[in-house]
């Protein structure tokens, strides 16, 4: 009969030690894999890729227009600072209920910078007249989502109503979503606005005639700008917002 030996000490500890080795390793490499899946995969898509959110207010008015950025047949180019805005802002759109007011991103107090343009009448229709402002966008906001919730929520409205001597017309605004605007955001949304007439003289009984305009949002870098084009057809127009629209954007995003 053999007897069998223990090991001797010094075994055991190098035995005891290569166990407690190999689960540090483990745990480490365990770690590491759960850090990597992490990162591949975000709760939430980072919003504002080189944001310039952190900018100066002052420095928002770099980002404005120029006048050389409209076609030609401007009758007034208007730029204000934030403290201009405050002390002349535009009136609001009166809609019922207030709150579907669709030009009041344009009167936020936030608002950093803005143009104003109008346009004189050439040929059988005027050019777009346009305002345009500029604003940061917190990196906890998403602008361009919360502007697609409103709009959802506020498809049409009242108007005040319009009057003459024979009669009371009533008024009422439409919204609609418009296709995302090819102008190189990092996010966008636009829609039309859609200002009709109504009343029991007909389609030759017109007080104000039909009037559209289209909002749109741009988001770059952090930066959103605000576009409202006055008078402008939906797809007539659209080739010349976006390429005014498309060179503010790249002016931005190669701050």
């Amino acid at each position: 009969m053999v007897e069998q030996t223990s090991p001797t000490p010094w075994t055991r500890r190098a035995w005891v030690w290569a166990v407690a080795l190999a689960l540090i390793a483990a745990a480490v490499l365990g770690c590491l894999r759960w850090a990597s899946m992490r990162q591949a995969a975000p709760t939430r898509p980072q919003l504002h890729v080189g944001s310039l959110s952190k900018l100066p207010d002052a420095d928002y008015m770099k980002f404005l227009p120029v006048r050389e950025d409209f076609p030609k047949g401007m009758q007034s180019f208007l730029t204000l600072s934030a403290e201009e805005l405050r002390e002349r802002p535009d009136p609001p759109l009166p809609t019922n209920p207030p709150e579907c007011d669709p030009t009041a991103p344009l009167r936020s107090p936030d608002l950093l910078g803005e143009v104003r343009t109008s346009s004189i009448a050439t040929g059988r229709r005027s050019q777009p007249g346009y305002t345009v402002g500029v604003t940061r966008e917190p990196r906890d906001q998403n602008f361009v989502e919360s502007l697609d919730s409103w709009l959802q929520s506020c498809p049409q409205a009242a108007l005040p109503s319009a009057a003459n001597d024979r009669e009371i017309r009533s008024r009422k605004m439409a919204l609609a979503k418009l296709p995302e605007p090819s102008i190189g955001a990092d996010r966008s949304i636009s829609y039309s606005i859609t200002i009709t007439d109504e009343g029991p003289g007909g389609a030759d009984d017109v007080l104000y005639p039909t009037q559209t305009h289209v909002m749109t949002l741009a988001v770059v870098r952090g930066v959103a700008m605000y576009c409202l084009a006055r008078n402008s057809a939906p797809q007539t127009d659209a080739q010349e917002r976006e390429q005014m629209l498309s060179k503010w954007v790249q002016r931005i995003r190669s701050y």
